[in-house]
């Protein structure tokens, strides 16, 4: 075939994704109109003349967009379409602009407060002793590294810093996922940046006065040094990668999942690299003495006064832990995954709170547990958006767990791996290294909310410091589904552009709120 008459076709190919993508608006805004939406998501049936406003507006909006999709879908494609990583760069650059105009309008705080913290070493000089302070059960980090910025100035300022790691955190998630060979495809690629790009929970908190912007960042940087461990067994790279670990260690807590993943990637490569056992052991107590010794400071703090490295914040006698007991209710609180259910009471309530899938999922693709000053979005109408957020999120969910079943079917024989040649090897052995902390990570979470029964653990944001794990696992389940038929794919690029528009409209509705709140 010509190269001119493949051009044609793929771009008639591709065109065809904004007209399906037109109809369907087109056809939403008539369908979803006032006389259907009210009956299923207002409990006694009644509606204010602004509601009735803000449906038709929305309906007339949808339309509005879809006939403009199909219309100029020839000069849209062109534009979205395009060859090479322009598109992938106009993604980061429109991650870095939606970071900046949520840190103008987040408040610098969440439930936890990390402020207390940060003000205490700055004010004090001192790092507080778990139970001091209500986050001091956290290792020092981030909060030694915001003092300075609490003597000179507001909490705004210091929530700067989480500003520009959030940043750091995106330049290199994009670099990453640029450059990986784990996707082959560039519309996997450009899917799983438009995920770290748009999820509102991972923009949310990589914005507050919180651990977890550091800790989304220093998990990204462990993944970007294991990959040049990887390529390069070199002694430099085994100490950098220890550094990092390290690092890790006296960010949060969670990134405890990369220990078991990182000292045995250690042990494999020296074993594939064919040392002998005093080289191996000299890497090996290297690895280990250098991570540890920069990431043990908490623990051993927890052990001289407290006689235990990790200390529950049960144990610290934390009142709002016993206020949520009661939250693991037997096997219904692990089968419970009506994800209706959760569209209908997108915040947290007694309908979803006993459900451990539910609190996960909830918790990754919307602010299910409130936390922030984007709020407007929990009452109706416009709680419509996070229910419509649920239920298009069925399908990147599946996406991502198809990603977890095809990583470790074709990994499922370690000792085949490991004879393999070194192009295969290296490619496989980085999968793994992707696959497993997010993994680990998940036991974690359960593990730590089970030990306390307390709800607010069983959140998914714990697992963003494995967040290029998570983009891996999309892409690699939206390559397993285009590989079956290309019309599947075409479908799967409607529904996520649709997901996309409507993530996006989260935070224009919520910062829309806020400055009609503040004009007025």
């Amino acid at each position: 075939m010509p190269d001119w008459e493949y051009e044609m076709r793929t771009s008639s190919s591709t065109e065809k994704i904004f007209i399906w993508i037109g109809l369907l608006l087109i056809a939403s805004g008539i369908i979803f109109n006032e006389w259907l939406l009210v009956s299923f998501f207002s409990p006694d049936g009644a509606i204010e003349p602004s509601t009735r406003i803000a449906i038709w507006l929305l309906g007339f909006t949808m339309v509005l967009v879809g006939l403009v999709l199909v219309r100029y879908k020839s000069k849209i494609n062109g534009y979205v379409f395009r060859e090479g990583d322009s598109f992938l760069k106009m993604i980061l650059a429109g991650g870095i602009v939606l970071r900046i105009i949520v840190y103008i309008f987040l408040r610098f705080h969440n439930n936890d407060n990390h402020i207390a913290v940060v003000k205490f070493i700055a004010d004090t000089g001192t790092i507080p002793i778990s139970g001091q302070l209500g986050q001091a059960s956290h290792p020092p980090l981030y909060y030694l590294m915001a003092a300075p910025l609490a003597i000179i100035g507001s909490p705004k300022v210091v929530q700067g810093l989480s500003l520009l790691l959030s940043i750091a955190n995106l330049l290199l998630l994009y670099h990453l996922i640029k450059t990986t060979p784990l996707l082959r495809s560039l519309s996997a690629r450009r899917h799983a940046l438009l995920l770290a790009v748009l999820l509102p929970q991972f923009v949310i908190f990589s914005n507050f006065v919180s651990n977890d912007s550091l800790a989304f960042l220093v998990g990204t940087l462990t993944f970007l040094q294991a990959f040049r461990y990887i390529g390069r067994p070199t002694r430099a790279n085994l100490v950098l990668l220890a550094v990092v670990l390290g690092i890790g260690l006296l960010t949060k807590g969670t990134l405890f999942a990369f220990v078991p993943v990182l000292f045995a990637l250690v042990i494999v490569m020296q074993l594939r690299q064919g040392v002998n056992l005093k080289q191996h052991l000299i890497a090996f107590v290297t690895f280990a003495a250098i991570s540890l010794t920069i990431g043990s400071y908490k623990y051993v703090q927890n052990m001289i006064h407290f006689g235990q490295p990790v200390i529950g914040r049960d144990e610290l006698g934390h009142k709002w832990v016993s206020l949520q007991k009661g939250t693991y209710q037997g096997s219904k609180s692990i089968v419970d995954f009506n994800v209706v259910k959760l569209a209908r009471h997108p915040s947290l309530s007694e309908h979803t709170k006993h459900s451990l899938p539910l609190l996960l999922y909830g918790t990754f693709w919307y602010s299910h547990i409130p936390e922030s000053n984007f709020r407007a979005t929990r009452r109706y109408p416009l709680s419509l958006l996070p229910g419509a957020i649920y239920l298009l999120a069925v399908i990147p969910t599946l996406l991502m767990l198809s990603g977890v079943a095809t990583s470790l079917w074709r990994n499922r024989s370690p000792l085949a791996l490991f004879k393999s040649p070194d192009s295969v090897f290296g490619l496989r052995l980085r999968e793994i290294v992707v696959i497993l902390p997010i993994l680990f990570g998940l036991v974690l979470v359960l593990m730590w909310g089970l030990k306390h029964d307390a709800w607010s653990f069983f959140q998914s944001r714990l697992l963003f410091g494995s967040f290029f794990s998570i983009m891996i696992l999309f892409g690699l389940g939206f390559e397993k589904a285009c590989n079956q038929r290309p019309v599947v794919c075409r479908m799967l690029n409607v529904t996520l552009i649709v997901f996309y528009l409507v993530l996006g409209s989260y935070f224009m509705v919520e910062i829309g709120y806020i400055l009609r709140l503040t004009l007025n």
